[in-house]
């Protein structure tokens, strides 16, 4: 068995998770990727030239309990005991709460919430007895103030709380976690709105800023720092990483003050 750390990665064949299977393969963690579509799993492996020893893509439902338990043995008989945790599966389904159907709320709820407990749950009990671990949370700036998508604002809001219970009980047995709570990046998921809106990506960066939005790699270089030595002493943070977002709106303050910047 190889002396490398393992890393399972949730989401790993979007946007975001690309670039974080990526960013731990280059630093000499075995990857384990979930994710549901096992094709572009498949495909994430072959355009980075993953070697099969050091990359394990596995097609699974986050939200089925059953699945990421037999999933978590398979990665422990194949690469070995998981030492690095990222959550980063997720999205929403719905734009307002009126709009929103149960079906929706229930899924948004299992995806972004639920889906951490049934995997952490899985994994907390062996990285007690290792008496070592880091988890990374990737939630939203969703889940601290309101821009849209209820159920998946509100499953975000519980994360970043789940996040702080995390690294008050198991933080004496060496096990960090923190959260990450992004604003917009620019992944495939915005592909649809920008087709229906050609301006969309200028009328987003008008409300940041720094006049720009995030790439994947940027929330994949934030959770490489989380997940290293530097960060020994950060337990139960909320990392926001969003170009200004939620410290406030150049546009919105200047209707306040009537003068410009």
């Amino acid at each position: 068995m190889s002396n490398r750390k393992v890393a399972l990665i949730t989401g790993a064949a979007g946007g975001i998770g690309r670039e974080l299977c990526l960013k731990f393969y280059q630093m000499n963690y075995l990857i384990a990727g979930l994710d549901k579509n096992g094709s572009q799993l498949k495909a994430l492996a072959t355009n980075f030239g993953f070697e099969s020893q050091k990359f394990l893509g596995i097609e699974v439902d986050v939200t089925i309990h059953e699945k990421i338990s037999e999933a978590v043995k398979v990665i422990r008989e194949h690469l070995g005991k998981i030492e690095l945790v990222i959550n980063n599966a997720g999205g929403p389904t719905s734009n307002t709460f009126r709009e929103t159907s149960k079906n929706q709320w229930e899924h948004d709820l299992n995806l972004n919430l639920n889906s951490v407990f049934y995997l952490l749950s899985s994994i907390l009990p062996e990285m007690v007895k290792l008496k070592r671990g880091v988890i990374i949370n990737i939630g939203s700036v969703n889940g601290l103030s309101i821009y849209g998508h209820p159920s998946y604002s509100v499953a975000k809001a519980g994360l970043i709380h789940l996040t702080k219970f995390l690294a008050v009980e198991y933080g004496k047995h060496g096990i960090r976690t923190n959260v990450i709570c992004p604003g917009t990046v620019k992944t495939e998921a915005w592909k649809a709105r920008q087709d229906k809106n050609p301006r969309l990506w200028e009328e987003l960066n008008s409300l940041y800023s720094s006049k720009k939005l995030l790439e994947p790699s940027d929330v994949a270089e934030i959770a490489a720092f989380l997940a290293s030595p530097a960060a020994r002493m950060i337990n139960g943070s909320t990392i926001v990483v969003d170009g200004g977002l939620t410290a406030g709106v150049e546009s919105i303050a200047e209707a306040f003050m009537q003068d410009k910047f």
